[in-house]
């Protein structure tokens, strides 16, 4: 969830809880990006249309209402409603001219923070996870009980106590990467303010130093993880900014404490046209990303008849 114990409300660890021992986890098989690649190939077989690697550089207002926007190669595209799938911070204050941009979206959004970010290795192993006695596909590694002092690393630029998240996707799906040989991602969270201030030669030092702490703690748990290591990637919560244009690279939205979740989702909206969808204004995640997703575009559908 992206806080420590002591902070977040009770009513999301109940609702974690509850969907953990409940309802379930399931893995797709072919990993998430088959559902993505699904519904864009509905929209296609719908008549939709998808753009790919032109970013949104800005949203035209006219009569104080959302009408169009303007992509980095200036082509434009009206809608009669204009949905954002990023923050409401870069949206509001990235996308707009500074005198469009409503002063009560810069009083509402005050009362929220950014959450937190990761440090994340994508590492590819030349041997099936059984080799390395990793037999199932999801660990959650923690060195002490003490879980809200551990979550203080978080603001530091070491990865030697901070909880290890680690999946071996092969376990679940063998035909996920070449026969004998393993996918695992393990990374930490990290908030992205100290790797802001880094200059280019410190960031490298810091990414791969971090990295190497990290595969350390993980060869004491699997012994030899190390040995059988063939490709790695790292990214740092600049990567995530970078990527996904997210501010501070957050991966859960805004911080889920009580302000900003479950009664409290910042889900009001100030320009007429302009709504949100993503983990921004809403329950942050995999699976409710897809349920509020599709809430608006019924929402949407609806107003647009």
């Amino acid at each position: 969830m992206g806080m420590p114990p002591k902070r977040f409300p009770f009513s999301i660890l109940a609702r974690v809880l509850h969907i953990y021992t409940e309802e379930k986890p399931f893995y797709i098989r072919g990993g998430s990006q088959v559902i993505s690649q699904s519904l864009a190939d509905r929209i296609i077989d719908l008549g939709g249309e998808i753009k790919y690697n032109c970013a949104i550089e800005h949203i035209i207002i006219e009569d104080k209402k959302a009408v169009a926007v303007v992509d980095e190669f200036g082509n434009e595209y009206h809608a009669k409603t204009i949905i954002s799938n990023i923050s409401p911070i870069h949206t509001y204050f990235k996308l707009l001219q500074e005198n469009e941009i409503p002063a009560e979206a810069r009083e509402y959004l005050k009362g929220y923070t950014v959450g937190i970010s990761a440090l994340t290795c994508f590492i590819g192993l030349d041997c099936p996870p059984e080799t390395i006695g990793f037999t199932d596909s999801f660990n959650l590694n923690y060195d002490s009980l003490d879980a809200n002092k551990d979550f203080m690393n978080a603001y530091n630029l070491n990865a030697t106590v901070d909880p290890i998240i680690a999946t071996n996707y092969t376990v679940d799906d063998p035909t996920v990467s070449p026969e004998g040989t393993s996918i695992i991602t393990a990374g930490v969270l990290k908030y992205s303010a100290p790797w802001e201030e880094l200059s280019p030669e410190q960031y490298n030092e810091t990414k791969y130093r971090l990295a190497n702490q990290i595969i350390d703690r993980l060869e004491v748990k699997f012994p030899g993880f190390r040995s059988h290591i063939e490709e790695i990637e790292v990214a740092t919560p600049l990567t995530h900014m970078r990527y996904l244009g997210h501010p501070g690279g957050s991966v859960y939205g805004f911080e889920q404490d009580l302000k900003s979740s479950v009664f409290f989702f910042p889900q009001d909206e100030f320009i007429k046209g302009l709504t949100f969808t993503s983990g921004w204004v809403n329950t942050c995640g995999f699976g409710p990303n897809y349920i509020y997703g599709d809430r608006i575009a019924k929402r949407v559908i609806k107003e647009t008849e």
